[in-house]
């Protein structure tokens, strides 16, 4: 699986082409903002099949909190902090999800230690990642989720592009029985005695 949105690869670098012009501030319009929007990609190996529905969140750690804390670090004695010490997930005003759906418009599932954050007020409990319903209408984190299945391949022997085999494989993919023959023939020459 590989979360990332490809469409934000240009934008991205316009963020940061104006954020270096501007000392790391930038304006979309309205309001000044210093802030560093970057996407996040994870790739998996293959082995992990998603279900049909998934909850998804991130977990960082900072100087004073995390699983564990940074602990103390030369940045904390500079006027600018730790970097990881003001880490953010951006929230959207969309009315709905744009792909899929999103269970729950008015739910979001995070951890914190302070109670005073959580809709319930810590009642759920605190320091441990949960469901928090209640007040998250008209906000959602800002993610988009693109998976690919595993890659399947290459075949090793001829025999495995029989009876429609060759439509097994999607690394590489073949159009039909000869070329996934051909691709065996060029990548397995024959052993020599």
């Amino acid at each position: 699986m590989r979360l990332v949105d490809p469409e934000l690869g240009d934008r991205v670098q316009a963020e940061r082409r104006q954020r270096e012009r501007t000392g790391g501030r930038w304006y979309d319009g309205t309001t000044c903002f210093n802030r560093y929007a970057t996407p996040v990609t994870f790739t998996f190996n293959g082995t992990i099949a998603l279900p049909t529905d998934v909850i998804w969140s991130i977990e960082f750690s900072t100087s004073n909190y995390g699983n564990p804390p940074m602990g103390a670090q030369p940045c904390g004695a500079t006027p600018q902090g730790c970097p990881y010490d003001s880490l953010n997930v951006g929230l959207s005003d969309a009315a709905s999800a744009a792909v899929g759906t999103d269970q729950s418009d008015d739910t979001a599932y995070w951890d914190s230690e302070t109670a005073a954050w959580y809709c319930d007020g810590g009642a759920g409990g605190v320091d441990v990642i949960r469901k928090d319903a209640g007040c998250w209408t008209g906000y959602r984190p800002m993610a988009r989720i693109v998976t690919a299945p595993p890659a399947v391949g290459p075949p090793t022997n001829a025999d495995q592009c029989k009876k429609s085999g060759w439509k097994t494989f999607n690394d590489p993919a073949f159009a039909n029985q000869g070329d996934c023959v051909s691709f065996v023939t060029a990548h397995n020459p024959p052993k020599t005695k």
